[in-house]
């Protein structure tokens, strides 16, 4: 039985070599009982040894073997699987056990590959105007009603990142106009993101004074202070993303 090895280059402790490629290096015949685990080496003068060149590199038969240790100063590259009995080493009885070094060659085309990939990144994120322009929007209007003396909830859904610009508010009644609108960043409307009170006329706007990022939704509230329903208050809310 044997195996080759390919030339290469190798560097260890004892230098940088260039061993040769050795063709139909003998593995010794396999126990008729156990497997065993030989090891392909490189030695520390950088010639390559197997089993038949150096009794330490093979293995010893077991039910479970394991590979001998590599000897000090030398370099490990393989470990070939002996099954008892058998004549023929297969490929799939070697395990390659080099420590490849990445190549100037190799790292350079990594590196081209990375900046093409960059190169794609930008030029999406250049093309991506949304992601870049401060354009004003709005929400889909909301439109409640509210009952004399009472309060109405209502909830605005946000499924993207903005600030809240400006609400503009027209009120239906019957009767007197006197009302409070509320928005609030949380389910609960414990946390106050914007209010204004005593809102009496018909139609009625704000441009929020402050930033406010109400998040995914935001929570409003609308307190009727006059005994005379509201018959429809559409809400309009402006922002830009």
């Amino acid at each position: 039985m044997s195996v080759d090895v390919a030339t290469g280059e190798a560097l260890m402790a004892a230098g940088r070599f260039l061993p040769d490629a050795v063709d139909d290096l003998v593995i010794p015949t396999a126990d008729p009982t156990n497997d065993r685990i030989d090891i392909i080496c490189i030695a520390d003068d950088g010639t390559i040894e197997g089993p038949t060149e150096n009794a330490n590199l093979k293995g010893t038969p077991a039910a479970s073997p394991v590979p001998p240790s590599t000897p000090s100063g030398y370099l490990l590259i393989a470990e070939i699987y002996v099954t008892a009995s058998d004549t023929e080493i297969a490929t799939g009885d070697i395990t390659d056990m080099r420590s490849l070094l990445t190549t100037l060659v190799d790292e350079t085309a990594a590196r081209i590959a990375e900046d093409a990939s960059i190169d794609s990144d930008l030029s999406d994120h250049i093309a991506d105007t949304d992601a870049h322009a401060s354009k004003p929007d709005a929400f889909d209007q909301v439109n409640e009603s509210c009952g004399g003396s009472s309060t109405q909830n209502f909830t605005i859904t946000c499924d993207i990142d903005c600030l809240v610009t400006s609400i503009t508010l027209v009120c239906t009644s019957g009767g007197t106009i006197d009302y409070d609108f509320e928005l609030f960043e949380n389910s609960g409307r414990t946390i106050l993101g914007y209010k204004a009170e005593g809102i009496d006329a018909a139609n009625w706007e704000d441009r929020v004074p402050w930033e406010w990022f109400p998040g995914a939704t935001f929570y409003g509230k609308i307190t009727n202070n006059s005994g005379d329903a509201i018959s429809n208050l559409a809400i309009d809310v402006t922002y830009r993303r």
